[in-house]
């Protein structure tokens, strides 16, 4: 995955581009901004839901 330079100032929007492989799973955060383009071929799933983190460390997710 190729990933856009650091940014020359805090907070600045920078596109990147992600070229998923059958298997992999992009996960976003909801105060981030993002586009995707229409799929070609094949097909898209878009499932939603929330993860957390515990003090322990894990990882509970719920919808």
């Amino acid at each position: 995955m190729r990933r856009a330079p650091a940014p020359s100032r805090p907070y600045a929007v920078l596109p990147v581009r992600l070229r998923p492989e059958v298997g992999d799973a992009a996960l976003f955060g909801p105060r981030d901004f993002r586009s995707a383009a229409p799929v070609t071929g094949g097909r898209r799933a878009t499932p939603s839901f929330f993860i957390g983190v515990t003090g322990d460390g894990s990882l509970p997710v719920w919808s």
